[in-house]
């Protein structure tokens, strides 16, 4: 329906999840002569950039590990919709941990590391226009600043030949 009205997609969905939709996006929009534009594409992502790999971890572990434990780890797996994550569907529920999402959902890590993973995730979904960083409320909000604050000058350079 999106391609169709030329509305702009926007998911959070894994890249082999996102291939599949921006074909049917492409079907959608070819079924009304309309030309699909991948640059209008929204990926949204919780980011976390910390000043070094072990520190990002650390921190993201309060600032995006505990409203996944508390609130969307609880709803995703009542909702059935934990397989979005999931690398392997096979994978058992219990296997979707914050340990697990650091490493193959979130963007976690220093400026360097972020970007190599915002590059990845542009190179596996095949282009997009715009990485939206889904952001959290944490108690410290100076954690989440400094973090928003690297994105803007530290990552943001770094992947700006993508645009």
């Amino acid at each position: 329906m999106a391609g169709e009205r030329g509305w702009i997609p926007m998911t959070n969905l894994m890249a082999h999840h996102v291939r599949t939709l921006w074909e049917r996006v492409e079907e959608g929009a070819a079924s009304t002569g309309r030309e699909a534009d991948r640059h209008q594409l929204r990926i949204g992502r919780e980011v976390y950039v910390g000043e070094t790999p072990e520190s990002a971890r650390k921190e993201a572990r309060i600032v995006l590990g505990r409203p996944f434990d508390e609130h969307q780890y609880v709803n995703r797996k009542a909702q059935g919709t934990l397989r979005y994550v999931k690398l392997d569907p096979a994978m058992p529920d219990e296997a979707v941990d914050v340990d697990y999402m650091m490493e193959h959902v979130w963007i976690v890590g220093d400026p360097q590391e972020c970007a190599d993973k915002i590059r990845q995730l542009h190179d596996e979904i095949g282009g997009f226009g715009h990485l939206l960083a889904i952001t959290q409320d944490p108690d410290d909000h100076a954690l989440m600043q400094r973090s928003l604050r690297l994105l803007m000058e530290e990552v943001a350079p770094r992947v700006q030949d993508l645009a």
